[in-house]
């Protein structure tokens, strides 16, 4: 289902990430997508074929009067402008005021949809680069809706390339927002490569579990070793593609996950530092 919007923001977080704000014509329809799912631009009547990461939560898209007075139903969405990417580029480039259509797709969602029989009373997020866009969306999503398992934890590597305003690494701020307001139920740990200083970095973000590093599978393995409900975790992986297969792997073959409740998206774009490299032992 195709539905007609208007670019009414767009927000460079840093020189390669921009936040598209698409507002819905309809506003006293919106429209309805689950947390996790991908969005296609529809440009001239020709679709964009990729599908781009959804950072802001189902609710906020849903008809006018379920809004708060004075809101509009919206999505955002990520647009990465990395020269490593083969993907057409007028959406780099678009205008506010731009009209488009969009449509959503994916089963990389919340609930997950084939884990029905048993609860699920942990959930093991791991993001890479752009791929913290959806996870955040189902994070914010479970957070803002009641429906939270009794334990969250989020890693997230990333490569902040001298950024020290958190402002300027993607999901970062909500992250930490969501951190402070759920101590105890909600584990975040950071992981920025690149030029990150641990002095600076531990200043910016205070109180959250820092590595001025890769994440590697020994800090996945730690998570486990922490609680043995294997039977009743669900984990959510979404990065550039050689990160999460090899994370997918290792969930699957050395924690023992099953692959019911291993879900997956490869998110193509600028990676953490040593991402890109294809040897196995960066990552397990």
């Amino acid at each position: 289902m195709l539905h007609a919007v208007t670019l009414a923001r767009a927000t460079d977080v840093n020189e390669s990430i921009r936040i598209l704000r698409l507002d819905f014509n309809a506003a006293e329809i919106g429209a309805n997508f689950l947390p996790g799912q991908w969005l296609n631009l529809h440009l001239d009547g020709l679709e964009v074929l990729r599908g781009y990461g959804i950072i802001s939560v189902p609710g906020a898209a849903l008809a006018a009067q379920d809004l708060a007075p004075g809101s509009k139903p919206h999505v955002e969405v990520i647009i990465q402008n990395a020269p490593q990417i083969q993907q057409p580029r007028a959406e780099v480039s678009l205008l506010v005021g731009t009209q488009l259509n969009i449509s959503f797709g994916g089963s990389f969602v919340w609930p997950p949809n084939n884990v029905h029989t048993t609860p699920i009373t942990r959930v093991v997020f791991l993001a890479g680069g752009v791929g913290v866009s959806p996870l955040v969306s189902i994070l914010s999503h479970i957070f803002g809706t009641n429906t939270v398992p009794q334990e969250v934890h989020f890693l997230y590597a990333s490569r902040v390339k001298g950024y020290y305003n958190i402002s300027h690494v993607l999901g970062l701020e909500r992250l930490i927002s969501i951190s402070k307001a759920h101590e105890g139920k909600f584990h975040l740990y950071l992981f920025f490569g690149g030029y990150a200083s641990r002095g600076l970095m531990e200043a910016a973000v205070p109180r959250q579990s820092f590595e001025p590093r890769v994440m590697m599978g020994a800090d996945v393995l730690d998570i486990f070793r922490n609680f043995k409900f294997k039977h009743t975790t669900v984990c959510y992986v979404a990065g550039p593609p050689n990160m999460t297969s090899h994370f997918v792997k290792l969930l699957q073959q050395k924690v023992g996950m099953d692959a019911s409740r291993v879900l997956y998206e490869e998110y193509e774009g600028e990676v953490s530092q040593g991402f890109t490299c294809q040897n196995s032992h960066l990552f397990i």
